[in-house]
């Protein structure tokens, strides 16, 4: 890719940051351990890589399975200050996993959000 006459690789299968949660919400993550997906900003190439846990939880009766994805985005040029942690918990939904909490770290700051509504 050239932009302003400055060249950079894009890695196969690159996504964007909506793009990759609406990749994960379609995967079958019963069959998937660890997931990895190129990511590109608008600066640099960063690698997405995470752990996936099942787990079975009842609320009010009702059996639930989610799952627990435990993840780092850092630059591909492993540059050790470009470093971030994110945790995605996503409740299973019929064909499609829904994220219920999403937390991530990064420049020393914590951002959560949760699903607090379906409409």
């Amino acid at each position: 890719m050239t932009i302003n006459k400055v060249e950079r690789q894009i890695f196969p299968n690159t996504q964007d940051q909506l793009t990759l949660i609406a990749n994960i919400r379609r995967m079958d993550l019963d069959k998937a351990k660890d997931i990895e997906f190129n990511v590109n900003t608008n600066q640099k190439n960063y690698i997405f890589k995470g752990t996936v846990t099942p787990k079975d939880v009842t609320i009010k009766g009702k059996a639930y399975r989610i799952y627990l994805v435990k993840s780092t985005i850092r630059r591909r040029d492993k540059n050790p200050y470009h470093k971030s942690s994110v945790d995605v918990v996503l409740l299973k939904n019929g064909s499609d996993n829904t994220p219920i909490l999403i937390k991530v770290f990064a420049s020393g700051f914590l951002i959560s959000a949760r699903l607090v509504e379906i409409k």
